[in-house]
């Protein structure tokens, strides 16, 4: 929009669980939980037709046939209409699975605290997978894209407690994409149990899937229970506050940091907070900047907006040594460093 002069850029990323069966080498690549259909000769789903626009609309045909895909192609398609754009403008093909969510603050020209917050959304499928498995992954990264909770990493309410609950139980989080995954299984796939080691665990008797259940194997970080441990504690988060939280072998391990979720999400909420501060800290400069060069006509609170952010921001990135975190995270902060980035852009 003309009337708003600058932006800052932040990309949270989720990506489709793997299952963790035991440990491997850095950079060996995990066993897919479902794999039967590959081994019986199948296709990838993106050689299924001529060209990648095709072979999506076959991912959204195989799809439709499972009924809770249809419940989830219907939200979906309703959500892109009202971002002004078609579902396939948002699902491609890609290296892996995962949702990007972009979110961009454009700040007005005259008030510094007023900014207009945007949010972009592209999913990925991984091309190497069969038709069933990129359903599965489709199931997954639909309901992230349906469902899942923009944060604003620049409020003083966002917390790490907050961004790991919410990554795996929240609304659109991991538990609800691995429901998704696990009824779209039993509905396209039928009683085949050998690609369904995981779902009977959480599987109540009367046929429903346990959220509960769910949550207990994502919170299983096995060997990195005393760093998850340490980097709560770090951040005043007591252990009463996460009970789920067990040292046994983890069940899931998430694909973009390598790690167990709540290990992913400590390092994905060191990450944010890293860029969130950058650009707040770009911001805090152009605004001293703006007042030694003396405000413009209509920047008259602008003294007032200084103050007041800069107060906002030394309590948010001055309340957590986020380098001492990230020493006690070790490299996993690191190898996640592609889930953001930042962008300042006039």
């Amino acid at each position: 929009m003309g009337s708003f002069k600058g932006s800052l850029c932040l990309f949270f990323l989720f990506s489709a669980l793997f299952i963790s069966t035991t440990a491997r080498a850095k950079g060996e690549r995990k066993e897919r939980w479902v794999h039967w259909d590959r081994a019986n000769g199948q296709k990838r789903w993106v050689d299924r037709a001529r060209d990648p626009a095709q072979a999506l609309r076959l991912l959204l045909t195989y799809l439709e046939q499972a009924p809770t895909g249809r419940r989830l192609l219907a939200k979906a398609h309703k959500k892109a209409r009202r971002l002004g754009k078609t579902l396939t403008d948002f699902v491609e093909g890609g290296k892996r699975s995962l949702t990007d969510i972009t979110l961009v603050r454009h700040f007005h020209p005259k008030d510094w605290n007023r900014f207009e917050p945007r949010v972009r959304f592209q999913v990925r499928i991984d091309r190497e997978l069969t038709m069933l498995e990129a359903a599965l992954d489709l199931a997954h990264e639909l309901t992230h894209f349906i469902e899942r909770e923009v944060f604003n990493p620049y409020s003083l309410k966002f917390s790490a407690r907050q961004f790991m609950a919410h990554t795996i139980e929240g609304k659109g989080g991991e538990v609800e994409a691995y429901i998704a995954e696990c009824m779209v299984l039993d509905e396209l796939a039928g009683s085949k149990e050998a690609i369904q080691a995981k779902c009977p665990k959480i599987r109540l008797p009367n046929g429903r899937y346990s959220p509960s259940k769910a949550a207990q194997l994502f919170y299983r970080v096995g060997q990195s229970y005393d760093t998850v441990k340490a980097a709560l504690g770090f951040l005043g988060v007591s252990e009463k506050s996460v009970p789920l939280i067990s040292p046994r072998h983890p069940a899931f391990i998430s694909s973009a940091h390598e790690a167990p979720y709540p290990l992913a999400a400590l390092s994905e909420y060191v990450s944010i907070m890293e860029k969130a501060c950058r650009n707040d800290r770009r911001r805090l400069g152009l605004m001293e900047k703006k007042m030694r060069e003396g405000p413009n006509p209509g920047e008259e609170n602008l003294a007032e907006d200084l103050r007041r952010f800069k107060r906002s921001y030394f309590l948010r990135c001055s309340k957590a040594d986020l380098f001492q975190l990230r020493d006690i995270l070790g490299d996993r902060v690191v190898k996640g460093r592609a889930l953001v980035y930042t962008a300042f852009r006039l």
